[in-house]
């Protein structure tokens, strides 16, 4: 999969000008992404028989609710940009959350033989 690189740099110094905007956004991606989590624990659990099919079937689902709001045309391009951000901050902040994570069990792991 390729992830566009686009305007990193130049959106993160934008963003670096309004460190409260940047703290309030990522607290809301906290709170989509705990949601979430709420929402997808409680599917899987009532459909155990389901196994991993349950993520994709789920995708699926929030992909076609994703597409109607993007053809709805009642909905302003920032509100249709908010709604896809919304939907997809979890996967981000659980793919930093992991990495950091990584990065942390891989820096022990490396400097544990020097304690010993």
């Amino acid at each position: 999969m390729h992830l566009p690189k686009d305007n990193l740099d130049s959106t993160y110094e934008s963003i670096k000008k309004h460190p409260d905007d940047l703290n309030l956004t990522l607290d809301k991606f906290s709170t989509c992404t705990e949601r979430m989590y709420e929402v997808f624990r409680d599917i899987v659990s009532k459909h155990e028989n389901m196994g991993k099919a349950a993520i994709v079937i789920m995708a699926r689902n929030q992909a076609t609710h994703l597409i109607d709001t993007a053809r709805d045309q009642k909905s302003s391009y920032q509100q249709i940009v908010a709604n896809i951000v919304s939907a997809i901050a979890p996967m981000y902040q659980m793919m930093y959350d992991r990495y950091i994570e990584d990065e942390a069990i891989e820096f022990f792991s490396q400097n544990i033989d020097k304690v010993n």
